[in-house]
């Protein structure tokens, strides 16, 4: 017998009833997401990986409005800041735009092509409804 037995709480499976979640993140799952993270995991090696990947990544060009191919998952004070304009300055002055969207992303517009921003993250577990653990990012070809 171990010195250090495990405790019981681990031995039992555990119970959370479910509930709504109206916070600032998380954010309930929607059951189509809860259903693919009960399949088996895939490794980096297997040819599905690739698929699976760039199936996100275009999911992100769509969410972030953008056609650039730095655009991947990589987590604000709930401010909502217009753009408009912004990156546009932003290159006059040789600067790049960088923006924090993880509070707002898939429930506010963000166009990051006709805004002029340079860098976008965000999270999953906020408006997407996603699990967290996330960071969707996109960089224009001027950021890299």
């Amino acid at each position: 017998m171990s010195a250090y037995p495990p405790p019981a709480s681990l031995m039992r499976p555990m119970e959370i009833p479910p509930r709504q979640l109206f916070g600032p993140g998380p954010s309930n799952m929607r059951d189509v997401i809860a259903e693919s993270q009960s399949k088996s995991l895939l490794g980096h090696l297997h040819p599905e990986f690739i698929k699976v990947m760039s199936d996100a990544r275009e999911g992100l060009q769509y969410l972030f409005k953008t056609k650039n191919n730095y655009t991947f998952a990589v987590s604000g004070t709930g401010v909502r800041q217009p753009l408009e304009g912004l990156g546009e300055a932003c290159a006059r002055h040789g600067t790049l735009l960088l923006v924090d969207t993880v509070a707002s992303i898939g429930g506010a517009e963000f166009r990051m092509d006709e805004w002029g921003v340079d860098c976008v993250y965000a999270a999953t577990q906020k408006v997407l409804n996603a699990p967290p653990g996330l960071a969707p990012i996109s960089f224009s070809d001027k950021a890299m």
